[in-house]
C-alpha cells in the first residue's frame, strides 16, 4: 500500500471509530455544579459576595444568564457562567434553594 492511501485509510478508520462511539451526555450532578461557587460565595464574605443558600430559583438563574449573556457585569462570574447551560443555571439553584448555610 502507497504511504498516501495508508495514512487515508487510517484516517478513515479513526474517524469512524470517533464517530461509531456512543454519546456520553451525562451531566454533572446538581452538587458537582454548585460546590465551586462555594469559593467566594460563603458567609463569611456577605459584604462583597453575595450568599446563594436559599437564594429564589428564579433570581439565581437570571442572574446567571444575565452574566453568561454580558447584560450583567461582575469581576469574573461572566466568565464563569459562560460555563453553563440553562438546565445546569436551574439545577444550580434547586441545589441552593435546598441547602442551608453548611455545605454537606
Amino acid at each position: 500500500m502507497q504511504p498516501k492511501a495508508s495514512i487515508a485509510v487510517l484516517v478513515l478508520l479513526l474517524l469512524h471509530v470517533t464517530l461509531a462511539q456512543p454519546e456520553t451526555s451525562a451531566r454533572p450532578t446538581p452538587e458537582s455544579l454548585a460546590r465551586p461557587c462555594l469559593a467566594c460565595h460563603t458567609p463569611t464574605d456577605r459584604k462583597t459576595i453575595p450568599l446563594l443558600f436559599a437564594k429564589p430559583e428564579r433570581d439565581f438563574t437570571k442572574a446567571m444568564r444575565q452574566f453568561r449573556d454580558d447584560q450583567r457585569s461582575a469581576s469574573v462570574m461572566n466568565r464563569i457562567a459562560r460555563g453553563y447551560r440553562d438546565e445546569d443555571f436551574g439545577n444550580m439553584a434547586k441545589y441552593f434553594r435546598n441547602r442551608d448555610r453548611s455545605p454537606r
